[in-house]
């Protein structure tokens, strides 16, 4: 290794680590200084019926399948500390963290330091990161399980994969599938993917030879035990009387998930995208990453070569291939519910990697690449950071109803044959 690879690659983790010293600050201050959620009461409330009867069975009857593995893990941080909110958002902080590691680190592996390092700075500065971060919910630890579900598939795919990456992904999927339902929309497609992918080999070999690798490397057997996962989530759904919800002025009666409904919702679909796209560092980065394309095709048009980096072509094709896919089923054909930008959450690291690495491509073809892009990345996050800043101190000290102060008014002021109605 030379002196300068050396000295890059020191400055790209004391950089990574100052990115995670700044996640950390903003969701240490979000979990310190905002009340708890409206529905961190009733994840709070699904792991003391947990404790109580070692189920989720919420007082209607109802199985609480919703984030089913997070109000297993706070009903043994309840069991050890009682009900104190901070401690119950402890877990979802550290897997936030863990998310902007882990977002850093496919980053390196798919493509360059650089591109991991802006990608995790991304999730960090994102106010919806730093949000779902600091609340006890479980879009944050859906975030890390899905990520880390799709590096396992990606693993599956190759050639020469063995056993150990499908059991892997079947195991994340799992985790995130017990997370939130939302995660069985994903599927189809990567099966999808990974059709796909084999489509060469099946027109040499024909579809037996496909399927015999992917029993051989036990993909197969993956998408069973995600498709049995799945069905058993629906189960769960299904336990307990039916929830009776407002259907219409005045009218109330009960009503279920449809899961999968295609209907044209504007109103939802602008609401899902609106903070990813109305986002200040998002914005400058897009228009960096238009100017830069537009350059690499320039050069390209006068002295030819590849657009893409070597080894960067089949990881961002992959990339995008989810996010083209999924982002159709989350709009157009997602129950209307599920149109909300936290149900795109999930996909946030894998939409700030395409745009990190789409940034910093172009300049695969510039003379000095590695100290090009590391001067990019830095004009990049200084672009994030001063557009971002506002944003996401803005989300560390979000204003919620202060539901807690009006307990504890209530609480002050009790009597004996006091009761409450909501």
């Amino acid at each position: 290794m030379s002196e300068g690879e050396r000295r890059s690659g020191g400055f790209g983790v004391l950089s990574m680590v100052s990115v995670l010293g700044v996640a950390f600050w903003l969701r240490w201050t979000y979990v310190q200084n905002v009340s708890l959620y409206v529905d961190e009461y009733i994840t709070l409330r699904a792991a003391r019926q947990i404790l109580e009867r070692g189920l989720p069975l919420l007082p209607t009857g109802n199985f609480y399948s919703h984030g089913l593995l997070l109000s297993y893990v706070e009903a043994a941080l309840m069991a050890l500390g009682g009900f104190d909110p901070l401690l119950a958002r402890l877990p979802v902080l550290l897997v936030g963290l863990l998310t902007v590691a882990l977002t850093w680190w496919l980053g390196r592996r798919w493509f360059s330091p650089a591109v991991g390092l802006l990608a995790a700075a991304l999730l960090a500065l994102s106010p919806e990161a730093i949000i779902w971060g600091g609340r006890a919910r479980m879009y944050a630890p859906l975030q890390f399980f899905v990520l880390l579900a799709l590096f396992f598939y990606w693993r599956c795919l190759t050639r020469d994969a063995g056993w150990r990456p499908a059991l892997l992904f079947a195991l994340s999927f799992l985790c995130a599938l017990f997370l939130h339902a939302e995660t069985m929309l994903l599927l189809p497609v990567l099966i999808v993917i990974a059709l796909g992918a084999a489509w060469p080999e099946m027109r040499q070999d024909g579809p037996s030879a496909v399927l015999h690798r992917w029993w051989r490397t036990g993909l197969l057997v993956a998408w069973l035990v995600a498709g049995l996962g799945v069905l058993l989530e629906l189960w769960f759904r299904k336990l307990g009387p039916p929830m009776v919800s407002r259907l219409g002025e005045g009218i109330y009666g009960p009503s279920g998930r449809v899961y999968v409904q295609a209907v044209w919702d504007w109103p939802g679909i602008r609401k899902t995208l609106a903070p990813l796209l109305t986002w200040p560092p998002f914005l400058g980065l897009a228009v960096l990453l238009a100017l830069g394309w537009l350059y690499a095709l320039w050069r390209r048009g006068r002295d030819g070569g590849p657009l893409l980096p070597r080894g960067w072509q089949a990881p961002l094709v992959y990339l995008l291939a989810i996010v083209a896919l999924a982002l159709p089923v989350l709009l157009f054909l997602a129950d209307p519910s599920w149109k909300s930008p936290r149900y795109l959450f999930m996909l946030l690291p894998v939409v700030f990697m395409i745009l990190a690495a789409g940034l910093l491509a172009p300049l695969s073809r510039a003379a000095g690449q590695r100290r090009c892009q590391w001067g990019l990345v830095a004009a990049a996050l200084a672009v994030a950071v001063v557009a971002g800043w506002r944003p996401a101190w803005a989300a560390a000290h979000e204003e919620v109803a202060s539901y807690d102060r009006a307990f504890e008014f209530v609480a002050s002021q009790w009597q004996p044959g006091d009761a409450v109605l909501t």
